[in-house]
Order: structure tokens, then C-alpha cells, then sequence
């Protein structure tokens, strides 16, 4: 029988909040282990959220929801250049779905750079730190 570290063809969803630090999945991936024998890539999917959202909704729900919706906007190029492709929209997230999982870290990475830099000139009351995971399909 496989571990589950070993066998990664199937997983669950789960709620990451629920999950303290410790516990939550870690996954790393090397830009050279993504080609399999047929030369098909594994595809990839990105998961994210806002950090604190209800908390900063309580305090400023127009604020909040607008500046919510100009990060999304932001971050949205960085997902279509990399091949990505919105499945779902949440309140305070998004699923994305991409050809690869190296464009999905890709992604991700590009993403989380870009928020340090929006996030850089606010309140700290006001930043926005998405939380995200990735998955992979072989």
C-alpha cells in the first residue's frame, strides 16, 4: 500500500483554515520533474484566499470588497500568462486551474510577488496577504 506522501494521484479537498500550521500539506515540486515518460505534464491547480478577510470586512466592508476586487484585477494577467484559467470565484478567493503544474508555481509565485509589492504602500490594518495551495492532477 502507497503513503500517502508517495501517492498523490488523488486527493481530497480540505478546508485550509481548519488546519493549523504544522499540519497543513507542504508540496514541493522541481521545473524538471513535471514531464512524464509520454511527455505529458502534470496539470495544476492554484487555490487561494484572503488572510483575515472577515476581520477586515467587520472593520470596512465597501474598502475591503473594492480593494479585494483591484488585487483580483491585478493579479488576473499573471494567471492568463501563464496559462491559466479561472474555474471559481469565491467571497474572498479564487480556483484556478492551469496546463502545468510549473505554471501553476509559476503563477503563484508571480502572484505573491506582486501582492508584496501592492501590499507595501498600505495601513497594516488594510494589506492583504493571500493564503494559497496547490494541487496537481498526473
Amino acid at each position: 500500500m502507497a503513503s500517502p506522501a508517495s501517492d498523490r494521484s488523488h486527493w481530497e479537498p480540505c478546508d485550509l483554515k481548519s488546519l493549523d500550521s504544522a499540519s497543513r500539506p507542504r508540496t514541493v515540486v522541481s521545473a524538471s520533474s513535471g514531464a512524464r515518460q509520454n511527455g505529458e505534464t502534470p496539470s495544476g491547480d492554484i487555490c487561494a484566499d484572503v488572510a483575515g478577510y472577515s476581520r477586515m470586512m467587520g472593520a470596512d466592508e465597501a474598502g475591503t470588497h473594492a480593494t479585494f476586487k483591484a488585487h483580483r484585477s491585478a493579479i488576473y494577467p499573471i494567471i492568463l500568462n501563464h496559462g491559466g484559467r479561472l474555474v471559481k470565484n469565491t467571497g474572498d478567493g479564487f480556483l484556478v486551474e492551469f496546463p502545468s503544474i510549473v505554471e501553476a508555481i509559476e503563477s503563484a509565485i508571480a502572484m505573491q510577488a506582486l501582492m508584496a509589492e501592492r501590499n507595501n504602500h498600505l495601513p497594516a490594518d488594510r494589506v492583504m496577504q493571500f493564503r494559497m495551495a496547490s494541487t496537481w492532477e498526473m
